[in-house]
């Protein structure tokens, strides 16, 4: 089945990685965008924006799995975001979308890929971004990820691209 359209889910059922996001500020005592910030290298930061940031998580899933996460951690819902936010916001998705759109085809893979918008309690405000550049086996759908990718590196060949792309 071929589709090339847009999918906004609405649901009664909370997503597990929402829940994720309120157990590890239960956990940790804070929100996963203060942990990332924090922890995150900034070898592993592909954009700064000024109030966002543009990164390959430390524990990427899949290769060139990217999330755009707010410096100002409080902010949890899109209507909170001022004028800088939102301009940061939207450069990241542009530099994002076109880094799946012109390395998908690069790496022989199908343009296909999710973002996620991640809010609410646990999240602060974050986005990811996905792009299926990599197959799910059995290891993965047990919750063991095996990524064929570094994350440094990674990192070094979106920079590259960004940069390629102007």
């Amino acid at each position: 089945m071929a589709h090339g359209h847009q999918q906004i889910v609405l649901s009664s059922v909370v997503p597990r990685r929402l829940l994720d996001n309120a157990r590890f500020e239960e956990e940790r005592g804070e929100r996963y965008t203060d942990y990332i910030l924090r922890e995150n290298a900034d070898a592993l930061t592909l954009a700064d924006y000024g109030p966002a940031r543009l990164l390959v998580p430390h524990f990427m899933r899949r290769p060139f799995d990217m999330q755009l996460v707010l410096e100002r951690t409080s902010r949890r819902y899109l209507f909170e975001l001022d004028d800088a936010e939102v301009n940061a916001v939207a450069r990241g998705w542009r530099d994002a979308l076109r880094l799946i759109h012109t390395l998908m085809p690069r790496l022989g893979r199908e343009l296909a890929y999710n973002v996620i918008t991640h809010n609410g309690p646990g999240a602060g405000l974050y986005f990811e971004f996905l792009p299926y550049t990599q197959e799910w086996g059995g290891y993965e759908h047990l919750g063991l990820i095996l990524c064929q990718a570094d994350p440094v590196q990674v990192a070094q060949q979106a920079r590259a691209l960004l940069a390629e792309l102007g």
